[in-house]
């Protein structure tokens, strides 16, 4: 599959804020595992995580191509866990229900986080520096 004209492989994560397109182009067959949480909810997730708690980060469309290993292991996880909730006959309860969510979350982290430069070579103040505009432009 191709995102905005980039190779996109298993255990990618894209990030597309409320209400925005999103537009891809399919070559073969493709498969997408969508997690929708309300921003509020999942900033309060990522408090320990500074930059991921930054509002402007989650209210840009882009996709990330992650380490193919932690990749490989958040699918192994979340279908671990999809499996799980398919094979239970009751809804779990509020803790369980809270808990599962925690663990799909944590599984996007992780693996956002291999794909995203260390600390100090990236920047989500909202600051606009040329080549920031000319690589979102280009993402665009």
């Amino acid at each position: 599959m191709t995102q905005w004209w980039k190779d996109v492989r298993p255990g990618d994560i894209g990030v597309f804020p409320a209400l925005v397109e999103f537009d891809a182009i399919h070559d073969g067959g493709a498969a997408y595992l969508l997690v929708s949480i309300a921003l509020p909810e999942l900033l309060a997730t990522l408090g320990g995580e500074e930059h991921l708690a930054d509002p402007a980060f989650w209210n840009t469309k882009r996709v990330y191509n992650t380490d193919s290993f932690i990749g490989a292991e958040m699918l192994r996880r979340l279908i671990g866990i999809i499996s799980g909730i398919e094979h239970k006959f009751t809804a779990p309860s509020d803790q369980g229900a809270d808990f599962l969510q925690r663990s799909i979350v944590e599984s996007f982290v992780l693996a956002l986080m291999s794909a995203l430069a260390p600390a100090s070579a990236r920047s989500y103040t909202g600051a606009r520096t040329g080549a920031r505009l000319v690589s979102e432009t280009e993402d665009y």
